[in-house]
């Protein structure tokens, strides 16, 4: 396993972690594998360690919401959610569609924004 998934197990419940896709504030996004279904998947990592002790069960409560609306979502433009950790999990995760394609900040002009 690579050091940019230093600190992270090898699987994720059904998910063979692959490499790292981006990373944010409160965690990272990752590329899976998912051997049962054969098709690679976007990880949506939450790491507990990255809040406070005392709003990790309102993180848990915010991310639970969170997939469930996405996973209600249906449009060409919004990636579909696949799988969910559940709100008690050590490592809260979605798994998600992966997206092949190259980061926005290529794509997008430079708007100056600050």
């Amino acid at each position: 396993m690579s050091d940019e998934l230093a600190g992270l197990p090898a699987t994720l419940g059904r998910y063979e972690l692959i490499g790292l896709l981006g990373r944010g504030g409160m965690g990272r996004i990752v590329r899976g594998h998912d051997p049962k279904l054969k098709r690679d998947v976007a990880l949506k990592l939450v790491e507990p360690l990255a809040v406070a002790e005392e709003d990790l069960e309102e993180l848990r409560f915010l991310f639970h919401r969170e997939a469930r609306a996405t996973a209600a979502l249906r449009h060409p433009s919004i990636i579909e959610v696949y799988d969910y950790s559940g709100p008690e999990a050590e490592l809260m995760y979605l798994a998600c569609e992966l997206m092949e394609a190259p980061p926005l900040f290529e794509v997008l002009p430079d708007q100056g924004v600050p």
